[in-house]
């Protein structure tokens, strides 16, 4: 089991909003095995927020070695299609 770290906004009604809350309901759902910490504005420098919006960080849950590079590739590909599925969501 590992703990990813993923940089959310908050979940209100615009476009990083509604991705944030489909984020935080779809992840555990899609990777059951590992667990998820949301990282919200108020942990994260205004600075660094653009650049770090949903990026996925990923640890192990104890001391052991952290997930492989293409475990932390296919939670940041579900990511990027759950952001893309949002926010194509809130043109329409």
């Amino acid at each position: 089991m590992y703990v990813f770290g993923i940089v959310v906004a908050c979940t209100d009604q615009s476009r990083s909003g509604r991705a944030s809350a489909a984020l935080q309901e779809r992840l555990p759902v899609l990777f059951p095995e590992h667990r998820f910490e949301f990282l919200t504005l108020h942990n994260m420098p205004a600075a660094k927020l653009e650049e770090l919006l949903f990026h996925v960080v990923g640890a192990p849950l104890d001391k052991d070695e952290g997930p492989s590079p293409e475990l932390i590739d296919r939670v940041q590909a579900a990511v990027d299609d759950i952001v893309a599925i949002a926010s194509a969501r809130s043109v329409n």
